[in-house]
């Protein structure tokens, strides 16, 4: 095939992949971002090939055997990690809204003397479940749940209050319990990144320390929501601290999901939250749950962050066979967590 069947050939497959493109851009918005972001990095590594080609035409043999070669690894290996920086985060962070829950929760917020209120935190949309045993106007603790990532506001407020085997009753018996929605999830505006997640922490403890009731505010956090806890927890004046399936860092998750983010490999991780870092400068209680069967964020890097622990009462709770999904579910840890919650509240 001469250069010019080549280029010819190219200018088709690009018209076709822009085309696909297009369509699911316009008809496929789950994939939309991540559909870009091969079929660019696709385009570019293949318009790369064809111009080393067309420069080693005239070349000799020897250096074509060298170069074409070489060449393509590079352009294989960029390829591979474009791919990977613009899929990582869609994995992290499936930003996602229940709309039924959202209506339920709109409907039950609007009755008279209802314990559902909804919260904007500084522009960061969420709601509030009242505590069951605090009279109205009263000063109880509010517990700032900072939900996993395939989590949202509406779904889980809904089946802390709906809960019908009481499971969740205690979050929400003394204190107030506060969901908020991360950037782009829900009804939110914007993107969830490190820094947008550091940002929407600190908004939610200033609106809830903003209430007339509220006494204090317990920092947690599940999974994710591990690492925007634990840094409001070093930057805010909490009551206390609780983590289930915490992370020591970023690259902890990347290298679980593909272990390959060392050294400069670690450029690629655009997802920081050194949550290591943060818990130093934690001196409130701190309670962490982790499992040694844990499928998602590995137990060693739990380990990692209670001994950077700065809090002398830091405690470990080590919870075997439970897979990572199953923290919403294990009795021992909602009832550890629930006491955890109310000896702050009585020695408040």
């Amino acid at each position: 095939m001469g250069i010019n069947k080549k280029a010819f050939f190219f200018i088709l497959c690009s018209l076709f992949a822009a085309s696909l493109a297009g369509i699911i851009v316009l008809f496929c918005k789950s994939v939309r971002s991540l559909a870009l972001i091969v079929v660019t990095a696709a385009l570019i590594v293949a318009l790369a090939v064809l111009l080393i080609k067309s420069f080693l035409r005239e070349a000799s043999a020897k250096m074509k055997a060298i170069a074409i070669p070489a060449a393509s690894v590079i352009c294989a290996v960029t390829l591979f990690f474009t791919v990977i920086v613009g899929i990582a985060p869609l994995i992290i962070f499936p930003a996602n809204h229940s709309s039924y829950e959202y209506e339920t929760l709109s409907k039950m917020a609007q009755e008279e003397d209802s314990r559902v209120v909804a919260v904007n935190a500084g522009g960061f949309n969420g709601w509030r479940l009242k505590a069951s045993s605090v009279a109205e106007g009263e000063a109880r603790p509010v517990v700032l749940f900072f939900m996993g990532n395939g989590m949202n506001s509406s779904r889980t407020a809904l089946m802390f209050y709906k809960d019908n085997d009481k499971h969740y009753a205690g979050f929400s018996d003394v204190s107030d319990i506060v969901f908020i929605d991360y950037p782009g999830y829900g009804i939110n505006d914007g993107v969830p990144a490190d820094d947008s997640l550091r940002e929407m922490a600190l908004a939610a403890y200033d609106e809830v320390a903003s209430w007339s009731t509220t006494s204090e505010v317990i920092s947690f956090g599940y999974s994710i929501g591990t690492g925007p806890a634990t840094y409001l927890a070093s930057e805010r004046d909490v009551a206390g601290l609780i983590l289930w399936a915490p992370y020591a860092n970023s690259y902890d998750i990347y290298n679980n999901i593909m272990n390959i983010f060392h050294g400069p490999i670690k450029l690629m991780v655009r997802y920081q939250m050194d949550s290591y870092k943060y818990i130093r400068n934690v001196n409130c209680p701190v309670m962490i749950f982790a499992s040694d069967s844990d499928e998602l964020i590995p137990f060693q890097s739990s380990r990692d962050l209670f001994a950077n622990a700065g809090s002398s009462s830091a405690d470990f709770v080590t919870v075997s066979g439970l897979s990572h999904g199953d923290f919403l579910l294990e009795d021992m840890v909602l009832e550890d967590s629930i006491d955890f919650i109310k000896k702050l509240v009585s020695d408040i």
